[in-house]
């Protein structure tokens, strides 16, 4: 499994069960991080920083969606076109999954004092 579709699976997994009337999520668009109306402010500032940048970057590939939730009000996703038409991966895609790595990376130093 690549990258893309790693971060597709990723997708599908998390969306399982939801409603949503996006066709291209888990299969050509990717959810890469979240935040809602309860998150720390510091996660919704990493979330603005993140998303600023790389829509910067890949302006017709990454975009801000939000999703309604009965139990936190709201989710906003980061969407990232992974894959191109042809099934390619996207520019956009490979930096996602470099943002995917290097946050677990910190996550684990967060979580263990070390890096992964």
């Amino acid at each position: 499994m690549n990258n893309a579709q790693c971060l597709l699976a990723r997708t599908r997994a998390a969306l399982r069960g939801a409603s949503y009337g996006d066709p291209e999520l888990g299969v050509t668009s990717a959810l890469i991080m979240a935040v809602t109306r309860d998150s720390e402010d510091e996660d919704k500032e990493d979330f603005r920083e993140t998303a600023a940048r790389l829509i910067g970057l890949f302006p017709n590939d990454v975009e801000v969606v939000r999703f309604r939730h009965w139990g936190v009000g709201w989710i906003d996703y980061l969407k990232v076109r992974v894959l191109n038409p042809l099934g390619n991966p996207t520019s956009a895609g490979k930096a996602a999954w470099e943002e995917v790595v290097n946050r677990m990376d910190d996550a684990d130093e967060h979580e263990y004092g070390q890096p992964a």
